[in-house]
């Protein structure tokens, strides 16, 4: 469906801090007209200032610590000017809107936290919600503090919904959810994973309030699939007949029973399949993420890779004492090993071997033994694989690790290594650490990354 093919003319739809399809405006009485003209309205009630921007000239708003979170999930903002100017253009908006409702007009709201502006002289409280509702938001839900989250679940009335399409876009987010609800009046779209609503709608006579979760990554693609909900809902809107009373549900037609309970198997079973989904792209996070680190990143995040994925292999690996950077790897309680790990967009240096003779020390003074040093290091690490042409550990310092029995290994050979025990090919990874063990130099085994290369791997299906 084109922008032409629409219910809805783009006049006819008010955008408030909302920008895309129709008329972005706010809700100054010099900027959109009388809000009974408009047949949409969409909006994303950040905070006030973003309803009215003129809030922004008030120089008595303190601008540091300005968001403390109190009782009920609210965010204040405490002021010391006169609000009563802007408290009547929200009194003024407020009768426009029961006008909206009353011709049959349709309100998306994006959820947001319940943000209010306080002033003090007099004592008069303006909310993000103000101007949406007539009787405030506090008066048909109590939203839950101090939560966030990504997971949006969208319920069987959701997915039988018009904005099913939108409520399944990967990239979701809610900024607050519903505790409880203080009217009957509504229809919960969307869940969390505590159940607590996120999107929801409730019914004002002809008219509706449709709320969303945001969506992180909102482009005009997403806001074109948003417009074709909101018009297929203002659609069904106009032409739905009266529903049945509930009296007609005791009747059913052969076959309804049957058709009932298929479409409640098949749900069943597309809830296994999300939890299936859900543990593999877990799996597949934490894989790329090993990835990524063991060949492009350094510092902290790549000592923590190389524990995870030694221990993954059945070595016992852990981080050195506290105040040291090495890793330790023991045999039950012997510390066989000592490991400096480091990145570098440069080859590996005599100081990394010096650091790594300062940890051999620490543990023969403290232990009255010698254990294997292993230098384990990302060279070049901002090049592609075969673009690392030099050498990551120069010849001058090769003879001092020789003589001290260090054992040279790359990161890169490290990830062949995890990707051959993950093809089962290795089947202990103490083999290998008895060969790093005995190793004195550089290691010279897994050199080779192209069976790691993806286009390797579709050849040799």
């Amino acid at each position: 469906m084109g922008w032409d093919d629409k219910v809805i003319s783009e006049k006819h739809i008010l955008r408030v801090n909302s920008p895309g399809y129709g008329t972005s405006k706010t809700l100054e009485h010099t900027s959109a007209e009388i809000l009974s003209e408009y047949r949409v309205i969409i909006i994303n009630p950040v905070s006030p200032r973003h309803i009215l921007p003129s809030l922004d000239r008030l120089d008595s708003i303190s601008r540091e610590g300005v968001l403390r979170v109190i009782d009920s999930g609210k965010y204040v903002i405490r002021c010391s000017s006169d609000l009563s100017h802007f408290k009547r253009e929200f009194e003024v908006r407020n009768s426009q809107l029961i006008k909206f409702f009353q011709a049959g007009g349709l309100l998306i709201s994006f959820l947001q936290p319940l943000f209010v502006l306080a002033g003090d002289r007099p004592f008069i409280t303006l909310s993000n919600y103000d101007g949406l509702f007539y009787y405030g938001l506090y008066d048909v839900c109590t939203l839950r503090e101090r939560c966030r989250g990504e997971e949006v679940i969208p319920t069987d009335r959701g997915l039988e919904s018009s904005f099913a399409p939108y409520l399944k876009l990967q990239g979701l987010e809610w900024n607050a959810c519903v505790q409880e609800f203080k009217t009957q009046n509504l229809r919960v779209l969307a869940v969390n994973r505590d159940k607590d609503a996120v999107s929801f709608i409730i019914n004002f006579g002809k008219g509706k309030a449709v709320f969303l979760p945001v969506c992180s990554n909102f482009t005009q693609g997403i806001d074109k699939l948003l417009i074709e909900c909101v018009d297929k809902e203002y659609t069904s809107m106009t032409f739905e007949e009266e529903p049945a009373d509930t009296w007609v549900e005791k009747y059913y037609i052969p076959g309804m029973p049957e058709l009932e309970k298929e479409i409640s198997d098949i749900r069943g079973e597309i809830d296994k399949l999300k939890q299936v989904e859900t543990t593999k792209g877990k799996e597949l996070k934490e894989l790329k993420s090993y990835r990524d680190i063991l060949l492009n990143k350094k510092g902290h995040a790549l000592q923590n890779t190389v524990i995870e994925i030694l221990n993954k292999m059945g070595i016992q690996a852990q981080p050195g004492p506290e105040g040291r950077d090495d890793i330790v790897i023991k045999e039950g309680d012997k510390v066989v090993a000592v490991c400096e790990v480091k990145g570098d967009k440069k080859s590996a240096g005599e100081a990394d071997a010096t650091q790594l003779s300062k940890w051999v020390d620490r543990v023969y003074e403290e232990e009255g033994y010698e254990p294997k040093g292993i230098l384990i290091v990302n060279a070049f690490c901002e090049k592609d694989i075969p673009e690392r042409t030099e050498k990551p550990f120069p010849d001058q310092m090769l003879p001092y690790c020789s003589n001290r029995g260090y054992c040279l290994l790359t990161t890169v050979k490290l990830f062949n290594v995890f990707c051959e025990c993950k093809r089962e090919k290795i089947s202990d990874g103490k083999i290998i650490l008895k060969e790093w063990i005995e190793c004195k130099g550089i290691y010279d085994k897994y050199q080779d990354i192209r069976p790691n290369l993806i286009s390797e791997e579709k050849d040799s299906v």
